[in-house]
């Protein structure tokens, strides 16, 4: 397959309670599929408001030196159903983004997505995570709280008047 780097996990998840699927964790890279691509931008789109969507700017971004976009694409049906993209700075990592299809939600592939970056960072050398959650996003902010991220401070009116970020950071 295109697009494997040298992260490559597979694991098998509850896809419906009757059947299991396979995935795998992908890095993109310059030689990744141009369809996962597409697919990641599509749900980039369909998981943010078009306000905060990167759109087709979150390939450039995974292009980028110190940023990382890992996919979570299914093995039978080659269908990207989550991402996430991070970076480091120097001794802090930070998640930019992370998205799970609407139907792969509460599967476990968030979580996954997440200790995938924890433990790339860590192999970096990072000493930090940190990350932006929108307070109004219970969902999210319940899974960073069950992965270990402590809530530092709340910046107001961060992604626009009345919708305010939680600032939260993990040590590593």
């Amino acid at each position: 397959m295109q697009g494997l780097a040298p992260i490559k996990f597979e694991f098998e998840f509850a896809w419906t309670r009757t059947s299991l699927s396979i995935m795998e964790l992908v890095e993109v890279t310059k030689k990744t599929r141009d369809e996962w691509l597409a697919q990641a931008v599509r749900l980039e789109r369909k998981s943010f408001s078009k306000s905060d969507s990167l759109g087709q700017r979150l390939v450039e971004e995974a292009m980028k030196p110190h940023n990382t976009l890992v996919l979570a694409v299914g093995t039978q049906d080659a269908t990207v159903h989550g991402y996430i993209l991070f970076r480091r700075n120097g001794a802090e990592g930070h998640i930019d983004r992370i998205a799970v299809a609407q139907h792969q939600r509460r599967q476990g592939v968030g979580r996954l997505l997440l200790q995938t970056a924890i433990t790339v960072l860590q192999k970096k050398r990072a000493m930090m995570l940190l990350l932006e959650a929108d307070t109004a996003n219970l969902a999210a902010l319940s899974l960073y709280d069950s992965q270990g991220f402590i809530r530092t401070i709340v910046r107001v009116d961060y992604y626009k008047p009345g919708r305010h970020a939680q600032l939260m950071e993990l040590e590593l």
